[in-house]
């Protein structure tokens, strides 16, 4: 078998008789995990000690497909990921007073689906692509629709037997109003939060072990013809067996220029990920929580007043043009309040399973020794 990827081939195959010598770009391969930058931190929250907030974890791109072409840009990626557990991609020029815009936006989306995997799909997302869009006048949840208070902070798919790993937001709209910012982005580091609240917790590790009971807590929402309440532990290990073989071959017939390909997993029938990390479920709104262990009471309310003090969580304004990339399993994010009768702010939301082709060059979840 070839090391180039079939739609290589299929370019250079027709030139064959053109030209004597062939030049051919070699592919470019997923990085491995480089153990000195990943986010073994214990009670500290990088973004935090970032000097340049937001701008230290951006890359500027015209479009997603770079990371296809540059590894300079793919290996910030996923340094950024590793190290700080997001990573925000600026789409340099992007315009949302031209026509096509929002085109634009999605397709540079669905662009990163090879890197992250699977899609995880929301009930109102688009059926072929699981884009959803976030739009007040369009409202897919109530947190969406109340705008005049704080969307609490989350995981995505709490409510999921299978929750996504990786959350892509993207912003077409902000919500700005004169010198003030509305509409913040939140976000809280789990594996700092944890941190926190356990060491004011007697008898931590009688607590520990009911967190990771199947019915610590009973967690869902009403949406239309479905009711969907589930019994969740709130941490849990990432030791995930995802077979990939089939999602691989899903992508043998596009014409990604330079596309990731790891040769080993075109010879292995059945390939396997395993992740020694934690990964936590959690959603502050009140009125989702139907159930709770009384063991762990105490623990949940002090989640809840974490989440709640501003010294805690890192804010900034995701712009017109931005993916913000999230680990999932190790963050929990939501927005400040803004009033939509006088600001538009439009995201669109696409999430992964991460069983894509950086699943072993990215490490999701929060460190073990937070519960030493």
């Amino acid at each position: 078998m070839s090391i180039f990827p079939l739609p290589a081939l299929k370019r250079v195959i027709p030139q064959i008789t053109k030209v004597k010598k062939l030049k051919v770009q070699p592919p470019i391969y997923a990085p491995k995990i480089n153990k000195t930058v990943l986010r073994s931190r214990i009670g500290l929250d990088n973004l935090h000690a970032l000097e340049n907030g937001i701008k230290d974890v951006t890359i500027n791109v015209h479009q997603t497909k770079e990371f296809f072409k540059c590894s300079s840009k793919l290996y910030r990626l996923v340094y950024n990921m590793n190290q700080y557990g997001i990573c925000l991609i600026n789409l340099k020029g992007f315009d949302n007073t031209t026509f096509g815009h929002r085109k634009f936006l999605k397709k540079n989306m669905y662009d990163l689906k090879p890197l992250f995997g699977e899609t995880a799909f929301h009930q109102k997302s688009e059926a072929n692509t699981g884009i959803l869009t976030i739009d007040p006048r369009e409202p897919n949840s109530v947190n969406v629709a109340n705008t005049k208070i704080n969307h609490p902070l989350h995981t995505d798919g709490a409510f999921q037997k299978r929750p996504e790993k990786i959350v892509t937001l993207t912003c077409e709209h902000a919500a700005i109003n004169g010198d003030h910012n509305f509409g913040e982005t939140t976000l809280i580091c789990a594996q700092s939060m944890l941190n926190s609240v356990l060491s004011m917790i007697n008898k931590k590790h009688k607590v520990i072990s009911n967190l990771f009971m199947k019915d610590a807590i009973q967690i869902g929402r009403k949406l239309p013809n479905n009711n969907n309440n589930h019994n969740k532990n709130i941490l849990e290990e990432l030791q995930s067996k995802q077979s990939v073989l089939s999602y691989l071959h899903e992508y043998d017939d596009q014409n990604y220029d330079g596309i990731l390909y790891d040769i080993h997993d075109q010879k292995i029938q059945h390939h396997y990920t395993n992740n020694d990390n934690l990964r936590l479920v959690y959603h502050g709104n009140p009125s989702y929580l139907k159930n709770i262990r009384d063991e762990i009471k105490v623990f949940w309310n002090l989640m809840g007043d974490y989440c709640t003090n501003d010294a805690n969580i890192f804010k900034f304004l995701l712009q017109p043009g931005q993916i913000l990339i999230i680990d999932n399993t190790s963050f929990l994010h939501g927005r400040t309040p803004y009033d939509q009768y006088n600001n538009l702010r439009v995201l669109h939301r696409m999430n992964f399973y991460h069983n894509g082709l950086l699943r072993r060059s990215i490490k999701l979840g929060i460190n073990k020794e937070v519960l030493n």
